[in-house]
């Protein structure tokens, strides 16, 4: 949440100005095409928060509030990925998820991948199939 904080999350028109050149403003100031994934592990919170977090409330007064959607993963990332049969390295967990998340390479075979087995999973424990819905429409 603090980063959301900074000085480049101020409104709708110095974010799209100074962070994300390529996003467009309607005429209204409002962000199109955009989301904000933001990803929590369930054991890093309470129980009250985690409800507040679910429920777009935590962030009642930023403006990015109707971008945001918040992903949850029970008890957390890593638990999540091994049920879905991906090895997680605990000593070198960024090589790990690359394997997995195609990011800047382009790998749309494992986003694929990724988004077949996703769909295994119990909603109750993450619901991150949510933003690989989403981010599947631009690959």
């Amino acid at each position: 949440m603090q980063v959301l904080n900074g000085r480049n999350f101020i409104n709708a028109k110095e974010f799209s100005n100074k962070v994300c050149k390529y996003i467009e403003v309607d005429k209204n100031g409002k962000l199109k095409n955009f989301k904000v994934f933001i990803i929590m592990d369930t054991d890093d919170c309470d129980s009250k928060t985690l409800k507040l977090y679910k429920s777009k409330n935590l962030f009642t007064n930023h403006w990015l509030k109707p971008y945001i959607v918040p992903i949850y993963n029970s008890p957390n990332l890593d638990s999540i990925l091994r049920s879905l049969s991906y090895p997680i390295d605990t000593n070198n967990k960024a090589d790990s998820y690359q394997k997995i998340f195609p990011g800047k390479s382009g790998d749309s075979k494992s986003f694929l991948r990724l988004k077949e087995r996703i769909t295994e999973l119990d909603t109750q424990n993450s619901n991150m199939i949510k933003m690989i819905d989403y981010l599947s429409k631009y690959i």
